[in-house]
C-alpha cells in the first residue's frame, strides 16, 4: 500500500514538473510514470542488491592513502537548517505521504562546471542565504559542501560540489574533492538518491570541453546511475524559451553528449534559476532508491582514484590535451624555423641589394668620372680654341692695319 501511494505522489510530481516545463503533460508523464514504477521495484529490492550498506566501517577495502593528498578538512560541513515556510506549505500538500516518509533521508549531490550555478541552486532549495553567490566565471566553491534542509516532511541533503574548469584548481583536484566527499559518505553508509547534473547552454554550439566534461561526468557516475539523473540546462534566455528547448533537444539526441544518459533514464528541463524550479527538480530525485554511484563502488573495492572509470577517463583527456600541446609547438616550432628560414632569404636579398647599390654606385661614380672627363676635354678643346680664335683674330687685326696703312701711303704719294 506504501508503495502504491509512492508512486501515486511520484506521478504527481512528475506531472507537476512538465506542466511548469509546458510539455505535454498527457503523453510525457505516462513515461515517466512507467520510469518511476520501475524505480520504486528497485527501492524494494535495494537490500538484496546494496546488503549491508550501513555497516560499512573504516576496515573496509577503501583505503584512505588513496586520496591522501586531499586536506581532511574537506570532510562534510552539514549545517542545520531549519524549516521554511515554502517547505512547510510544500509538505502539506502531500502531508499523507510525508508521514510515511519522514524517517527516510535523502542525498543529492549538484554537480556541474564552474558558473553552471550550483551553489545558487542549492541555496534555492535549502534558504541557506550564507552560501557564497557569485555572478562570475570563477568557482566560489572551495570544498564539497552538504547542505541539509526539510521537503515535504523528510530531510533532504544537497552536496553543493566544487565545479570543474575552475581557473584556481586543476580537474584532478576537483575530482579529488568531489570522490573523497562521496567515499566519506559512502562509509557513513549514505549513498545518493540522485544527481543534478547542471549544464550552461547559453553557447551557440556544444564546445569541446563541455564534450569532455559530461563525458568525465558519465565515468563518474556510471550507467546504471543514468536513471537518477535530472540534467538541468542554465543560462539560457528567459525571453526565448525555444531555443532552450532546441537546445537540449540537441544534446539530447547526440549520444555524445546527453543521449546515452537519456536512453538511460535521465531527465532533462530547462531549468529557470528560480526556487519553485529547483525544488521540482529534487521532488523527482526524491523518488528514486538511494545506491552508490560507480566511483564509490570503485574506491570501495580498493582502486586508487587513477584506475577508476573517472579517472581513466581524465587521464585520457589530459593526455590529448598534451598530444595537442605538443603538436602546436611542434607547429610554432616548424613555423618558428621556416620563418628563421624567411629572415635569412631576406636578409641575403637585402645584402645582394647592397651589394648591387654598391656596385650600381661604384659604376656611377665610373660614368660620373667619364663624363666628367669628357667634359674636361671639351672644355679644354673650346679654350685651345678660344685662343686660336684669339690669335687669329689679333692676325686680322694686324693685317687689316696693314692694308689701312698700305691705303694711307698710296693717298698721300698722289
Amino acid at each position: 500500500m506504501a508503495s502504491a501511494c509512492l508512486d501515486c505522489v511520484t506521478y504527481h510530481f512528475h506531472c507537476t514538473l512538465l506542466t511548469y516545463m509546458s510539455v505535454n503533460p498527457i503523453m510525457l508523464s505516462d513515461t515517466l510514470h512507467r520510469q518511476t514504477s520501475r524505480t520504486m521495484s528497485a527501492t524494494r529490492s535495494k537490500d538484496d542488491h546494496y546488503p549491508n550498506l550501513s555497516s560499512v566501517d573504516n576496515s573496509s577495502s577503501y583505503d584512505s592513502d588513496d586520496l591522501s593528498s586531499i586536506d581532511d578538512s574537506n570532510s562534510d560541513s552539514s549545517v542545520d537548517q531549519s524549516q521554511n515556510s515554502s517547505d512547510d506549505q510544500a509538505g502539506r500538500s502531500n502531508s499523507g505521504t510525508s508521514r510515511n516518509m519522514t524517517q527516510s533521508d535523502v542525498l543529492i549531490a549538484v554537480i556541474g562546471v564552474t558558473g553552471a550555478g550550483k551553489t545558487t541552486f542549492v541555496s534555492r532549495v535549502t534558504g541557506d542565504t550564507s552560501l557564497r553567490i557569485d555572478d562570475s566565471v570563477d568557482s566560489v566553491t572551495e570544498d564539497a559542501v552538504s547542505v541539509p534542509c526539510k521537503i515535504d516532511g523528510r530531510t533532504v541533503t544537497l552536496i553543493d560540489t566544487p565545479g570543474f574548469d575552475d581557473h584556481d584548481r586543476t580537474e584532478v583536484d576537483v575530482l579529488k574533492l568531489i570522490s573523497k566527499h562521496l567515499m566519506d559518505k559512502y562509509m557513513e553508509g549514505t549513498t545518493l538518491n540522485g544527481i543534478v547534473f547542471l549544464q550552461p547552454i547559453n553557447q551557440s554550439r556544444v564546445t569541446r570541453t563541455e564534450r569532455s566534461r559530461t563525458t568525465l561526468f558519465k565515468k563518474l557516475l556510471g550507467e546504471s546511475s543514468f536513471r537518477r539523473v535530472v540534467i538541468g540546462g542554465t543560462l539560457w534566455d528567459k525571453s526565448n524559451p525555444q531555443d532552450a528547448a532546441r537546445k537540449i533537444a540537441q544534446r539530447s539526441a547526440n549520444r555524445d553528449i546527453w543521449g546515452d544518459m537519456v536512453q538511460g533514464g535521465a531527465i532533462t528541463v530547462p531549468y529557470d534559476n528560480t526556487r519553485q524550479g529547483a525544488l521540482n527538480i529534487v521532488r523527482i530525485l526524491m523518488n528514486f532508491a538511494a545506491a552508490p554511484i560507480l566511483i564509490q563502488k570503485e574506491l570501495a573495492a580498493g582502486k586508487k582514484l587513477d584506475e577508476t572509470a573517472a579517472g581513466k577517463e581524465l587521464d585520457k583527456q589530459k593526455g590529448e590535451e598534451i598530444a595537442k600541446l605538443k603538436e602546436k609547438m611542434q607547429d610554432l616550432q616548424s613555423d618558428k624555423e621556416a620563418t628563421a628560414a624567411e629572415v635569412k632569404a631576406l636578409r641575403d636579398k637585402i645584402a645582394q641589394r647592397e651589394q648591387e647599390i654598391t656596385a650600381a654606385g661604384q659604376r656611377l661614380d665610373r660614368q660620373k668620372g667619364e663624363e666628367i672627363a669628357k667634359l674636361r676635354k671639351v672644355m679644354q678643346d673650346l679654350e685651345s680654341e678660344r685662343k686660336s680664335t684669339a690669335a687669329e683674330m689679333r692676325q686680322l687685326k694686324e693685317k687689316i692695319y696693314q692694308r689701312e696703312e698700305e691705303i694711307m701711303d698710296l693717298k698721300r704719294g698722289c
